[in-house]
């Protein structure tokens, strides 16, 4: 019996002594609400893999998740169905209400958004079509099926935890949307743990040297990669911001760049400061003398492509022979690695970096590696 709510009995797995032949199943009893007691229930997903070791290693991982569920107070209650079940419209399948909600947002998402929300939902429904549930009514879809779908992410699929808990963002936000149209009551994958993210590596910033290096390269060869490069540095502006800006959005006068909703990542306006050093680079180059409308643009007037610069960058990159980590990003880095050793309060950092609060500004501090305790190391007396 588990400390919760509700009496349970844990997950098992019954593996037929080992024998392919016969079907496994994953046996485990869960508390029904109408009947006052445990009902058992089994799992037959491990039938899926046709080897032992697979079978073994799904498994494992499939008892883990129901075990964790049942833990957390997962129960049956036919009432919470039967209430959702006779106001849906009929034939209101999962497929359907999926993809019909997701054509609703796409009128508001990003090129990139779309894509990586259109993905996920290809990699769900891909799954539920294997599983037989691509057809059910979209009420029936539980915690258990989404538990369930993300033991076949880990297990199957092999992502890391960082991009499975993507494809969960995305999915509860498209179930969110049927909750928000009276199409569902609850949401099945608003509970779903986080995985847990590894880096393989932190933020790197560029040193002094690989500066120089690159300056001298880029400047002298590529002016409008290099404005571009110091649009990065100095005002921690994303190149798919940087792409869509156009004159009117630079003011010299007040010292400002304004970042319209339209084109900024988190859809939200926002000033942001143009340093005196960049002031001063910006009044003088002849770049941007008698432009008007977008300020990086291709020959036929639109704006650059969303890779141009990232691949011109590379080659600057390749060309120094300098590691493949760094990037045309790592500019932003750079920056603020510069702004904090030179004094600057995080604050006035997380303002121009359009953080939301100092805690996300603070751990972006601690991935660049600013917060060595010097002070500790060196002042800390003996006994």
């Amino acid at each position: 019996m588990g400390n919760c709510t509700y009496p349970f009995r844990k997950a098992t797995l019954n593996n037929c002594d080992g024998n392919l032949e016969n079907r496994w199943y994953i046996i485990f009893y869960v508390w029904d609400i109408q009947q006052r007691k445990m009902v058992r229930k089994r799992d037959y997903s491990v039938n899926n893999y046709s080897t032992t070791i697979e079978r073994n290693a799904f498994a494992k991982q499939r008892i883990k998740s129901i075990n964790e569920l049942l833990e957390d107070g997962y129960h049956i209650d036919a009432n919470k169905k039967s209430e959702v079940v006779g106001s849906v419209e009929e034939g209101t399948t999962l497929e359907k209400a999926l993809r019909n909600v997701l054509e609703i947002k796409k009128q508001t998402f990003r090129q990139s958004s779309y894509l990586s929300f259109s993905s996920t939902l290809n990699c769900f429904l891909a799954w539920t079509l294997k599983n037989r549930l691509s057809n059910i009514n979209v009420r029936y879809l539980d915690r258990m099926h989404a538990i369930s779908f993300v033991d076949h992410l880990i297990v199957d699929e092999q992502l890391s935890g960082k991009t499975i808990n993507g494809k969960i963002s995305y999915l509860k936000s498209l179930f969110n949307e049927l909750i928000e149209r009276e199409i569902i009551k609850e949401n099945p994958f608003v509970k779903i743990k986080k995985r847990k993210e590894v880096k393989t590596y932190q933020n790197l910033a560029y040193t002094d040297a690989e500066i120089t290096k690159l300056k001298e390269a880029i400047e002298k060869k590529d002016i409008e990669l290099w404005t571009f490069v110091l649009f990065i540095y100095y005002c921690y502006l994303r190149p798919i911001e940087i792409r869509a800006l156009t004159m009117e959005n630079v003011n010299l006068k007040t010292h400002k760049i304004f970042v319209p909703a339209n084109i900024s990542k988190n859809g939200k306006e926002a000033y942001i400061d143009i340093p005196s050093p960049f002031m001063n680079f910006l009044e003088n180059t002849n770049f941007f003398k008698d432009k008007k409308g977008l300020l990086f643009k291709n020959r036929n007037g639109k704006a650059v492509g969303k890779n141009v610069m990232t691949y011109r960058h590379k080659t600057y990159i390749d060309n120094l022979t300098m590691d493949n980590v760094h990037t045309l990003y790592s500019w932003k880095h750079t920056g603020v690695v510069k702004a904090y050793k030179a004094g600057v309060d995080i604050k006035s950092i997380q303002r121009q970096c359009r953080h939301s609060s100092i805690e996300m500004t603070d751990n972006y501090l601690k991935s660049l590696g600013m917060y060595n305790n010097d002070e500790f190391l060196l002042k800390m007396p003996s006994i």
